[in-house]
């Protein structure tokens, strides 16, 4: 619309400018002497000419608006912009805490897999002990007669003994450890999962500011047009 007006108003002072030349030209002591507004009156299209300079007028005025309008869409897209920026750079703070996550999540089943097998070993090693008490005991029982190999595998069994007794303060001793170790790793997976949760809900409302934004100049589009 403003370029179709402007297309107008030039044609219009083409087609009177021509009919001023054509009826009365213009003598060039005139030029010098006075300008065109003290001889307003003296030119046959002077209600033209008026019209064509308050058109000037309210052009200028619509194109100050449209200027402002502008601006104030181009603020929009920056801050849209903006938006989005920080919408891209929490979501690559999401994926990264997707990440850590899975991979606390695998450190946690491995420590679990582990502290599984350890039980299992315990329970291996202390059956292993209670069958080697037995077995002592029958030993005894039989050997009584003769002491020297008696006192023998009873010195072997009883090194067996230690060391099964050793072996199994050592994995009791370690289990603790093993378990607060996957306690801190159950908390640590449930705070990253309660920022997980936090960062969505803020993409989530940047989404939305944007939205709102693109409303408020489309609005703003329609109602220049």
């Amino acid at each position: 619309h403003f370029r179709i007006r402007i297309t107008i108003i030039l044609l219009i002072i083409y087609m009177s400018l021509r009919n001023i030349m054509k009826d009365k030209p213009i003598p060039k002591y005139q030029i010098r002497e006075k300008t065109p507004e003290e001889h307003l009156d003296d030119i046959p299209d002077a209600k033209l000419l008026k019209k064509i300079k308050e058109e000037r007028n309210k052009l200028n005025r619509e194109k100050s608006e449209w200027e402002r309008v502008i601006n104030k869409i181009e603020g929009y897209k920056e801050n849209i912009q903006d938006l989005e920026k920080k919408r891209k750079e929490k979501e690559l703070q999401v994926r990264n805490l997707q990440n850590q996550h899975e991979q606390l999540k695998n450190k946690l089943d491995d420590v679990r897999n582990e502290i599984k097998e350890r039980k299992i070993n315990l329970i291996d090693k202390e059956r292993e002990l209670d069958q080697k008490n037995a077995d002592l005991e029958r030993y005894q029982e039989r050997l009584n007669g003769v002491r020297d190999d008696l006192e023998s595998e009873k010195k072997y069994i009883e090194k067996e003994k230690v060391r099964a007794k050793e072996r199994i303060k050592e994995i009791k001793t370690k289990l603790p450890g093993m378990e607060r170790r996957e306690s801190a790793l159950e908390r640590t997976t449930e705070k990253l999962e309660n920022s997980l949760m936090e960062l969505r809900k803020e993409i989530k409302n940047l989404t939305r500011e944007r939205d709102n934004l693109n409303k408020e100049i489309n609005s703003l589009r329609r109602e220049k047009i």
